[in-house]
């Protein structure tokens, strides 16, 4: 009987143990699931879904007339309002998509833009009044490429100096360096924009520049 009782024991074990990890694997897959689930929302969260939270009217079949720029000279007013408008949320595009340089041509295709009923014409005449208003300007004489300031770059500079600082960055900052700070808005600025931060942040005196021997600029912070 008490071998019989230790069979059943070890039989009983050998289902518990199994049971468990069946279990476990089941747990596995779930988190695998949920973590996929997870990342394919955040996927799918493109710059035009964030503009949608914010500009809800995008959508709005009632709001149709607002993809057709009204006569600049008939209909001064609603011109300016629609301009005015439609500045905002080619800034916010910009910002949530985090791009410093707009593509004109690339740009057309992309949504809600791609939507009006003349394109080209319309986002230049947007570009044009983020231009009058400080936040860009034209970097190609055929207008074809556009630099959106949605940070200034006294903003930017207060960023990567905290960024060096919180990273123990004591030794010079290389431009590679921020390059490969994936995860930061700063790491795709344009040369000639990182530079001028260099400069900006040595003239408020919180880093000194260095000019390497191939000519490029390194950053060592001064700590505060």
């Amino acid at each position: 009987e008490s071998i019989l009782n230790a069979q059943v024991g070890d039989v009983d074990s050998k289902i518990y143990r199994k049971h468990a990890e069946q279990i476990e694997t089941e747990l596995q897959e779930l988190e695998k699931e949920i973590i996929g689930e997870k990342g394919l929302i955040e996927k799918k969260l493109t710059a035009y879904d964030k503009l949608l939270t914010t500009y809800p009217w995008l959508q709005d079949e009632r709001k149709k007339f607002m993809y057709t720029m009204p006569d600049k000279n008939k209909q001064k007013n609603d011109y300016i309002s629609w301009k005015t408008e439609w500045a905002k949320i080619f800034f916010d595009y910009a910002r949530f998509a985090i791009l410093h340089i707009i593509y004109i041509r690339e740009f057309n295709s992309q949504k809600p833009f791609s939507d009006f009923t003349n394109r080209e014409q319309y986002i230049i005449e947007i570009a044009e009044e983020l231009i009058n208003l400080k936040q860009a300007k034209w970097i190609s004489k055929k207008k074809e490429k556009l630099r959106i300031y949605w940070k200034t770059l006294d903003v930017w500079s207060d960023e990567i100096y905290r960024w060096a600082y919180d990273n123990g960055k004591l030794e010079p900052v290389m431009i590679f360096e921020l390059r490969e700070a994936k995860d930061k808005d700063f790491s795709n600025l344009p040369i000639e924009d990182l530079e001028a931060i260099f400069k900006l942040l040595a003239k408020n005196r919180r880093a000194k520049v260095l000019k390497l021997d191939n000519g490029q600029l390194a950053l060592k912070i001064k700590l505060e």
